[in-house]
């Protein structure tokens, strides 16, 4: 059977799949029933009174001694893990409630309980696993060799695990090599997946009605052997003055560990019949399934017509790594995703993530009213007051946090994101109050989702007139508008199926001397987009079925391109190299460069910073839907 993603006009499932899709879920609870003839010391219960039943008077019988002073209690990691078990099945912590997570081994005994138990507990589980699977021996001092050998510290790492909804669920302990002390000049460098490949396969996915299966490798480093071995001090509380660890097996720390795990995983793929996806690292295929993986998430994708190929790739996994089904993906790199088998849609949204960053960085100063954009219009410029460390520490983590967002599912902070990463070296205080406008403007649209849909709208508000395609990209610029260096904003965005999977915001590296040459420079950066894509859809053989459009606002660009004596004169050699370039891909029908209004622009707030009513507008054509509720 063939696994092209073409689009067919029957769909490949039967009537029985589809109701059996539209289950719902049942909870049943089976009592067994108890036979008192197979009960314990069941010789010695007896109803019936008999002389062996009766002392001699002044004589009693002996008890049993107290099973708490048996040794059954005498581990107290394994007291603390039943007490911790206990705590959790009767209350319920939300992450607003909850102490801040522990850095250090030390933070964890001064925690309340059950607080303080639950990490022990998970300490005891952690190493636990890693000496289960050979990790690491115990070598005295003696047997080490100081000369040759470096010893490396440990460390602690705690997590709150915490459900959709932002309730405790889990303690999480993880065991980790200082790795940044290790000596190496070898290359550690491992590939990851790309953010927008996981947006692009989710579209497919709804278009498709793919089987989409998550799983959940258990320590995956520990399943990659190390070529040479590597010492350390035990971790706080498990230490011994007399010992130390000779690691066998990859630790979370170690420079080496992403890559040698890696190697590991790709290795498996190749030998269960699977090849590595060109230009996507982590994306892997055959002839049934798509595999995608971010270091210890892996996702397999199949059509309905190949569940058994699933099924059977699913139980050849699981034995060759302990792994944990997850059952149908929910959460991947900490975005929430829902689906609606029925109407063919899903839903990407960060909102658990908001809520723990509005939590985690609260305004100082209190809004009156929830902020209409994500960054004042007033010009942001560079401070030019002495360097604060507080300042920049605290900046920098409030625009890394607004970065993650910012890539991952909300393209309406993007420009945002990118004008306040300009003052990150020396920020001022007008800078970090803008910042806290842009988290204030995520939490009070917190509900907003990328959203994919089988069904298309034909209606769409920036595609006038004709259907909206399938697959469709849009670039902007915006003309010297950096008043520091006078070079312009770009931007671009592309679509699948309805929902944004691809975009960026960012200053051209370099000058231009007008408006069309800013727009021949955006429209060059966003082809270049546009051809990895359909290079990316051709090797997974996925067919759009549409031409490679690239949505433009500016016809003077497109007449230089599309007319067939080209009349661009510059004295700039990169802006000619790029008109040409873009003249050479238009002429081979590689890219059909089209015009669109500036209004209907989905691109438009990537190049600049909007007012309320025409960011409104611009937020509109990015199609997002409200994340719908679990309840």
């Amino acid at each position: 059977s063939s696994a092209t993603l073409g689009r067919s006009p029957t769909p490949d499932i039967q009537p029985s799949t589809q109701t059996s899709r539209k289950r719902k879920r049942r909870d049943s609870i089976q009592r067994d029933s108890i036979d008192s003839n197979a009960a314990h010391n069941r010789e010695l219960i007896d109803g019936n009174l008999r002389q062996t039943h009766i002392l001699p008077e002044g004589l009693t019988r002996s008890r049993k001694p107290s099973r708490k002073s048996s040794s059954f209690f005498v581990n107290k990691y394994w007291s603390t893990f039943v007490a911790a078990s206990t705590t959790a099945s009767k209350t319920r912590f939300h992450h607003s409630n909850l102490p801040p997570e522990p850095r250090l081994y030390q933070d964890v005994m001064k925690l309340p309980d059950p607080h303080k138990q639950g990490f022990i507990a998970a300490m005891q589980r952690e190493i636990s696993d890693v000496k289960r699977k050979d990790t690491y021996r115990t070598i005295t001092w003696k047997d080490f060799n100081a000369q040759d050998n470096e010893v490396l510290p440990m460390l602690w790492v705690f997590k709150y695990k915490l459900d959709s909804e932002g309730y405790l669920t889990k303690y999480k302990a993880r065991v980790c090599v200082r790795g940044d002390l290790q000596t190496t000049a070898e290359d550690t460098y491992a590939a990851t997946l790309a953010i927008r490949i996981f947006r692009a396969l989710m579209a497919i996915a709804a278009y498709f009605n793919t089987e989409v299966r998550q799983y959940d490798a258990v320590n995956a480093f520990t399943n990659a052997r190390l070529a040479t071995s590597v010492y350390c001090h035990p971790p706080e509380g498990f230490s011994d003055a007399d010992r130390l660890w000779e690691l066998r097996r990859a630790l979370y720390g170690l420079k080496a560990s992403p890559l040698l795990w890696y190697k590991e995983l790709t290795k498996t793929l190749a030998e269960l019949g699977l090849r590595e996806v060109k230009d996507a690292p982590c994306l892997w295929k055959n002839e049934k399934l798509l595999v995608f993986f971010y270091v210890d998430d892996i996702v397999v994708l199949a059509k309905p017509a190949h569940i058994t190929a699933l099924d059977d790739f699913e139980r050849k996994l699981l034995r060759r790594y302990e792994i944990r089904s997850l059952g149908e993906l929910s959460t991947f790199c900490g975005i929430q995703t829902h689906r609606d088998r029925s109407s063919g849609s899903i839903w990407l949204s960060q909102e658990a993530y908001l809520d723990k960053l509005s939590t985690k960085y609260p305004s100082p100063k209190p809004f009156h009213r929830p902020p209409a954009t994500p960054l004042p219009l007033e010009e942001l410029v560079p401070s030019d007051e002495p360097k604060n460390d507080a300042n920049i520490y605290r900046y920098a983590q409030l625009v890394g946090s607004i970065g993650y967002v910012a890539t991952a599912t909300r393209p309406d902070v993007s420009k945002a994101h990118s004008k306040l990463a300009e003052f990150l070296i020396n920020p001022a205080q007008r800078h970090i109050d803008a910042a806290y406008q842009t988290i204030e403007y995520l939490r009070h649209t917190k509900d907003r989702a990328l959203h994919y849909d089988a069904s298309i709208s034909t209606d769409a508000a920036h595609i006038m007139d004709h259907e909206e395609p399938d697959f469709f990209g849009a670039t902007d610029a915006s003309y010297a508008d950096h008043k520091a260096t006078r070079k312009s904003s770009q931007g671009y965005i592309f679509f699948l199926f309805g929902g944004p999977i691809d975009w960026k915001a960012t200053l051209q590296r370099c000058v231009t001397k007008s408006t069309t040459e800013a727009e021949l420079v955006a429209a060059s950066s966003a082809g270049t987009e546009l051809l990895w894509w359909w290079r990316l859809f051709k090797d997974i053989e996925f067919d759009p079925d549409n031409e490679q459009i690239l949505y433009c606002d500016n016809q003077q660009t497109i007449r230089l391109v599309t007319t067939a004596t080209p009349r661009l004169k510059t004295s700039l050699r990169h802006v000619d190299i790029h008109h040409h370039w873009l003249r050479q891909e238009a002429q081979a029908q590689n890219i059909n460069l089209t015009y669109l209004p500036t209004n209907t622009q989905p691109a438009d707030g990537l190049t600049k910073l909007l007012p309320r009513q025409r960011h409104e507008n611009w937020v509109s054509l990015l199609h997002f839907k409200s994340f719908p509720s679990e309840h």
